[in-house]
């Protein structure tokens, strides 16, 4: 019983499932390479504050998120806020432009650079 080539191409059945199994690779490489883009309202969190400091910011924010369609339905949306550090601010008001350190985003996903937002924080002595 000796089977040719030609013999193994003409079976329905593994013509049937060569076909599903190049299907399925094409739509998982597509699926995984596809960019996508996430609209977010975040809070903004302030640290390293010190408390003769009185500092005035915005509470939330909009961020546009760009990346892979895996990446952004993975994200944490609830852990996700804007951390900004009160050492660099200095007396006044200071224009604060978010970036993706600020986040602590993913590696694969980055800030829509024409939406990135830029927060206006206020820094003045408490008087006490």
């Amino acid at each position: 019983m000796k089977l040719n080539l030609f013999e193994i191409l003409n079976n329905k059945k593994l013509l049937v499932f060569i076909a599903l199994l190049c299907s399925y690779s094409f739509w998982s490489t597509i699926k995984h390479s596809q960019v996508g883009r996430l609209e977010l309202t975040v809070p903004v969190h302030i640290y390293n504050s010190k408390h003769n400091l009185k500092i005035t910011s915005p509470k939330i924010t909009n961020i546009s998120l760009i990346g892979p369609r895996t990446g952004l339905s993975s994200i944490n949306k609830a852990a996700l806020a804007v951390f900004i550090d009160a050492e660099i601010l200095l007396s006044g008001t200071n224009k604060i432009i978010v970036h993706k350190n600020n986040l602590l985003l993913p590696s694969t996903l980055e800030l829509e650079k024409k939406n990135i937002p830029t927060l206006t924080i206020t820094v003045e002595s408490a008087n006490l």
